[in-house]
């Protein structure tokens, strides 16, 4: 007789013999050396365990690096995700390495990306060959191209640690080593803490190619080359050829522009500087134009500097303008003070000669004195004195004004005669005054002894070197005596009675 019980079992009881069941489940194949299917019933022959699902993946143990690091002995073979890292690691007997970097291949086209701060794609040769070999056989391909869509940053950056090693070695042998191009930004930015941030060599020395070319089809720099210290662009040429140049600048535009053009910023830099043991520092060449132009804002535009040879030496035609240099026709160009500085300046053509006297102001009555009174010149080159014109003269008629300051030679002349043939003259008194402002300067006089008789007729002449201001009024007074009562003519002729006057030199 079968007796049958019946009674509820605890839910504590039964999720405990579920799980005993589960865990029976998976490990009975295991036990017999069976392979285990999850989500198939038919698992691969070839694997162990076979996961299988469209629509969830396969999630292994995730850790912080500090975590993956903390793990004792770990298995070759381990696998765990690095939440740090965002990557997969396993365990290849010696350490951690990422899932992708332990060798082997991978299929083409591949497209990867990354967000961290180690390098996305590394590569290490200890031997002599390329880390990296890129390759084109198209000739409009690129055999290494590198792109950057930010505003910042590199498209290509590289780096040597080593002041004697190569940041980046490019070499071709015909075509184009590097090229780099930017849409607004730098096409090739080279950088170096202590040694030479680019250096291109061309190794066939038949070759003429240039070893750098800048071109820019806009209308800023093909080249700028800058330097806080030293040196912006150094040239050297070793040719023995007369037409080789360390640097050689060409201008092709016939609107404008430099062959070589060179600025300084600072009063003690130099914008374009040439050096020579026993050559020319800079030659300059222009077939229809200008050879060197240089400017400064406060500064000296061009410097010549010569031990024992020549600072400047120029063949053909030279100008000097601009600046205090003031340039006129016929000017000289002068030093102004003992450190050479120059300016231009009008030679000594400040020369008058007026003669004759004006008539009704001819006679000088006895005992009297006058001013001299000229109504004709017979050349004026500063246009600096001023004819007598009327009978009742201004008091700047018969007047001389100095246009420049410094010296000038003076000379007075007079021929005159009394009415009476019987009178004769006692004395004749000849000034040249200077009205300087307000005040009045006898400048130089001539004067007959007095009292003695002396004819009828009588000449005297005043010559006197006198240092003038520029608006200086230069005249003559005369002043006659005799025994009668009547006055004295002036001769009126240009050989007799003249005033004349030039400038020695100019201040």
């Amino acid at each position: 007789m079968t007796i049958l019980l019946q009674f509820e079992v605890p839910k504590q009881i039964k999720m405990k013999i579920f799980i005993v069941q589960l865990i029976a489940l998976v490990l009975s194949p295991c036990l017999f050396g069976q392979n285990v299917g999850i989500g198939t019933t038919s698992p691969h022959a070839s694997a162990q365990l076979d996961v299988s699902s469209t629509t969830k993946g396969m999630l292994a143990p995730r850790m912080t690096t500090v975590q993956r690091n903390a793990i004792a002995s770990p298995a070759k073979g381990l696998l765990v995700y690095d939440t740090d890292l965002n990557a997969l690691y396993h365990y290849n007997g010696s350490g951690w390495t990422a899932v992708g970097n332990g060798g082997g291949g991978f299929s083409l086209p591949y497209e990867g990306s990354v967000n961290n701060t180690n390098p996305g794609f590394k590569v290490t040769n200890a031997g002599q060959g390329a880390a990296i070999h890129a390759n084109t056989t198209n000739e409009y391909g690129y055999a290494l191209l590198a792109t950057n869509t930010t505003n910042f940053g590199y498209s290509m950056y590289a780096y040597s640690r080593s002041p004697n090693a190569i940041g980046l070695y490019a070499y071709v042998d015909s075509s184009t080593a590097i090229k780099g191009q930017s849409a607004n930004g730098i096409g090739v930015d080279a950088q170096s803490q202590d040694s030479t941030a680019i250096r291109a060599r061309i190794l066939k020395g038949a070759n003429a190619d240039p070893v750098i070319l800048a071109a820019h089809s806009g209308v800023g720099i093909a080249v700028d080359a800058s330097s806080n210290t030293g040196v912006a662009i150094k040239g050297v040429s070793n040719a023995v050829s007369g037409a080789a140049g360390a640097v050689w600048g060409i201008n092709n535009n016939a609107n404008g522009g430099n062959g070589v053009y060179g600025s300084a910023l600072s009063a003690d830099g130099a914008g374009v500087r040439g050096e020579s043991n026993l050559g020319t520092g800079v030659l300059a060449y222009s077939g229809s134009n200008i050879g060197v132009s240089a400017g400064s804002l406060s500064g000296t535009a061009l410097y010549g500097n010569s031990t024992s040879g020549y600072a400047l030496h120029t063949s053909g035609k030279v100008k000097i303008a601009g600046g205090n240099t003031n340039p006129a026709a016929g000017a000289v160009l002068t030093s102004v003070d003992a450190s050479g500085n120059a300016v231009w300046k009008v030679p000594a053509k400040v020369a008058f000669r007026a003669t004759g006297v004006y008539a009704g102001l001819n006679v000088i009555p006895n005992f009297s004195t006058r001013k001299m009174h000229f109504p004709s010149e017979q050349y004026d080159y500063a246009n600096s004195f001023t004819t007598t014109t009327s009978a009742s003269p201004t008091t700047d008629m018969s007047n001389f004004v100095a246009p420049v300051s410094g010296l000038y030679h003076f000379e007075f002349a007079l021929s005159m005669q009394l009415a009476d043939l019987s009178d004769d003259f006692e004395s004749l008194t000849a000034t040249i005054i200077i009205k300087r402002g307000a005040n009045t300067i006898i400048a130089a006089r001539s004067e007959t002894p007095c009292c003695d008789p002396k004819g009828f007729a009588i000449n005297i002449l005043v010559s006197s070197d006198l240092k003038l201001v520029i608006g200086d009024d230069v005249y003559v007074e005369i002043r006659q005596s005799n025994d009668g009562d009547a006055g004295a003519t002036i001769a009126n002729t240009s050989f007799d009675t003249y005033f004349c006057g030039r400038l020695i030199y100019a201040d």
